[in-house]
């Protein structure tokens, strides 16, 4: 037997003592180490800006336009930890500045804090640089980057505007102040119009099962609805529908059932629909569609056969809607999420030294550079104002924090949704809008969000079958995109939260659909048939796996778990990693045990050429982290942390070390045989003249009499290629 637990067959190099810790940031010499303590309140949450009538610091006060329109830019703060500080004691702008600052660099992932918290780097000066647009020279937004760091630069974030008739205008900042409702329905509908004019926009080529026809833009908004089968309606080009990406939460809300099927076709009355789902309708007329498609109310819920064939092309009804409304700002179906993303953007007032402005008493409540309403600014400012150089600040875009992290996002079925849709509109918190193509992420005012594409492998393949009425056809390159873009969104999905956890392969299905299109793969229970040797190298992002007991998965899929997964070297997999070819998958077939009370059914693998470690194998429980020895980093480009153990040869020699599936001792007890591994794939450098042999990367596995087959325990990485010189043999992995 695979001996688990404290044993340490010989004294290593390194004798550094192993912490055990559920998660870095619960050691505190990992917290002292990197300054987490100082910086907690905003690794973990971003906070509002302050209320009304807070001020903002001398730094900020003393802005000057001849030092912030230059090259090297104003210099605000000695380092991030001044920054830090100040945001710390409230000044709204320095907490701007701290949040741009981060709304690229995962400040709350401990691997990043690592690299982000580096004093080498925090101990450098803040500096803030203008940016001008590109077409019109005018300035738009500004640049806060740690001196001498390239990869703090976030050109595209915090915005500036400029009074009309100011000094600060003169010199080319723009004018007004942010979006208001209508000015964004307008941007709304001109961006809708230009993505979908031209040669490349198909229109709608499937329509779903059901639609709600939401009636005309000029109907009055309390107008009620209704559901209709689109078999009966003529494929035209006035039927591009607006698809609903949002979260049902823990309400009750109104749904389609068989017994009220053919009331919701004669009618539905507004004001008995969830109010995210009523602004939804209001949104749809807005922008000038008829249709609507809602899942609670366009999939008969009660009915099994219709909510599986339904749920089945989830994936074509995202990619064929005209657009589809993100709902980031409501936190269930009762929320609403017009309100809160139509109205406009706070600003910050600051610059030009206070008491220094010809302002008087009009302005005397913005010299102390309290947080403004942008209405006031046009209605309230009257008095010469020719030598002002005040700029309002507002925090604009900020897509990473406003989608990634929103409560939406958490959602398994919304990632899928957002992957396939070539049109999102994101109705994001505090009066933030953002669209989204297969080009990017672009902010409703401030354009394209530098350095943020969310999935950039996949939706550049996508882009091929939104081409094929142009003849676009896919190929190597495209499959490489479209399998590199899968471990990307594997990785977020896997993090996701499910109401049901039976649905974790349903709802990424429509993905797996539209790769396989891409790729002309098979999809076997979250396994890539040509690509399996990668598939099979899945691992924990936070050592943090449990048995899913609601699917009957086979032991060798990400299915079988509940938790957060990823794969060495993450979306670079193909590129950089190298399968062993001798390693041959000669079939997969379903097969049950014969014990009718055992859970694991499924898929089996008939796996040919397999060759397994010649040595008994000891395992030391190591950590979170990054697997490292004697000072060398032995991970595999890993993405995330995971709870890693040390393997030991029964001779003592350290050999590499595993990931287990189940960090608990006792389910991996019971087993019939000893733990082995067997080789699955290496490094594409791993070569003697490039002075690098990270050994193979390997598939922990046990026999279990059970399943008549071997099971999957975990993955990991051997360094002593000698150690695989057994026969190859052939196995069942169940």
């Amino acid at each position: 037997m695979a001996f688990i637990g404290d044993y340490r067959p010989g004294k290593p190099n390194n004798s550094t003592p192993r912490i055990h810790h559920d998660n870095l940031l619960d050691d505190p010499a990992y917290r002292t180490k990197v300054g987490f303590d100082l910086v907690s309140a905003h690794m973990r949450r971003l906070p509002e800006i302050p209320a009304d009538g807070v001020s903002v610091c001398a730094a900020c006060s003393a802005i000057k336009l001849d030092d912030i329109d230059t090259e090297e830019g104003y210099r605000h703060s000695e380092s991030y930890h001044a920054l830090s500080a100040s945001s710390m004691r409230g000044c709204p702008l320095c907490l701007m500045f701290f949040q741009i600052l981060h709304s690229h660099s995962g400040i709350g992932d401990p691997n990043q804090a690592l690299v982000i918290l580096n004093p080498h780097i925090t101990g450098r000066p803040i500096h803030l640089r203008a940016i001008r647009d590109d077409q019109s020279g005018k300035i738009r937004t500004i640049n806060v980057r740690i001196e001498s760091w390239p990869l703090s630069s976030k050109q595209a974030g915090l915005r500036i505007f400029a009074l009309p008739g100011t000094a600060a205008a003169r010199r080319g900042f723009q004018l007004g102040v942010p979006f208001g409702e209508s000015e964004k329905w307008a941007a709304m509908k001109a961006w809708l119009a230009r993505e979908t004019a031209g040669p490349n926009f198909r229109g709608t080529r499937q329509l779903p099962t059901r639609l709600i026809d939401v009636g005309k833009a000029a109907d009055n908004c309390n107008l009620g609805v209704r559901l209709v089968e689109t078999s009966s309606l003529p494929l035209r080009s006035d039927l591009d529908y607006a698809a609903l990406s949002y979260r049902w939460g823990a309400t009750n809300t109104v749904t389609t059932i068989q017994s009220n099927l053919k009331a919701h076709v004669d009618g539905i009355i507004l004001e008995q629909l969830p109010r995210t789902i009523r602004d939804a309708v209001h949104a749809t007329r807005r922008l000038g569609l008829k249709y609507l498609w809602v899942d609670c109310l366009c999939i008969v819920q009660d009915d099994r056969d219709d909510w599986a064939r339904e749920a089945a092309r989830m994936g074509d009804v995202y990619m064929n809607a005209h657009c589809t409304l993100a709902t980031h700002s409501a936190q269930h179906a009762d929320d609403g999420f017009l309100e809160e993303s139509m109205g406009r953007e706070k600003v910050v007032a600051a610059g030009g030294h206070p008491g220094s402005e010809p302002f008087g008493d009009e302005l005397a409540a913005y010299n102390t550079f309290a947080q403004l309403d942008p209405e006031k600014i046009a209605t309230e400012v009257t008095s010469n104002m020719s030598t002002s150089e005040t700029l309002f600040f507002s925090k604009g875009s900020y897509a990473r924090h406003h989608l990634d992290r929103s409560e939406l996002s958490s959602r398994g079925w919304v990632l899928q949704e957002r992957v396939l849709s070539p049109r999102v509109i994101h109705f994001g918190p505090r009066g933030s809008i953002y669209f989204e193509t297969r080009a990017g992420v672009e902010h409703i005012e401030t354009g394209v969000e530098a350095n943020y594409h969310p999935f950039p492998g996949l939706t550049r393949a996508l882009e091929k079958l939104d081409l094929e009425h142009l003849g676009a056809t896919v190929n190597s390159e495209t499959a490489e995109l479209a399998y590199n873009g899968w471990y990307e969104v594997l990785m977020r999905y896997s993090a996701c939260s499910l109401s049901k956890a039976q649905d974790r392969l349903i709802a990424v299905s429509g993905v797996a659909q539209k790769m396989e299109k891409l790729t002309g793969d098979t999809f076997v229970d979250g396994l890539w048939m040509k690509t399996f040797h990668f598939c099979l190298l899945w691992l924990s992002q936070d050592g943090a796996l449990m048995p899913n007991v609601f699917i009957q998965a086979p032991t060798w899929s990400w299915t079988s778990v509940e938790g957060k997964v990823q794969h060495p070297h993450g979306t670079l997999m193909l590129s950089i990693a190298s399968i062993l070819p001798e390693l041959q998958l000669a079939g997969i077939k379903k097969q049950s045990p014969p014990d009718k009370n055992v859970s694991r059914r499924g898929s089996v693998l008939q796996l040919d050429n397999v060759v397994k470690i010649n040595t008994h194998l000891r395992f030391l429980e190591g950590r979170i982290g990054l697997p490292w020895w004697d000072n060398t980093v032995l991970h595999i480009g890993l993405e995330h942390e995971t709870r890693y153990w040390d393997v030991y040869a029964d001779d003592g020699r350290h050999l590499g070390w595993a990931s287990l599936d189940f960090e608990r001792r006792a389910a991996l007890d019971g087993l019939a045989e000893a733990i082995t591994c067997i080789k699955v794939a290496s490094n594409n450098d791993d070569r003697p003249e490039n002075g690098w042999d990270r050994g193979y990367m390997v598939l922990f596995i046990a026999y279990s009499a059970d399943l008549c087959a071997w099971r999957r325990v975990g993955m990991g990485q051997i360094l002593d290629r000698k150690r695989f010189d057994m026969d190859p043999v052939g196995i069942l992995l169940a």
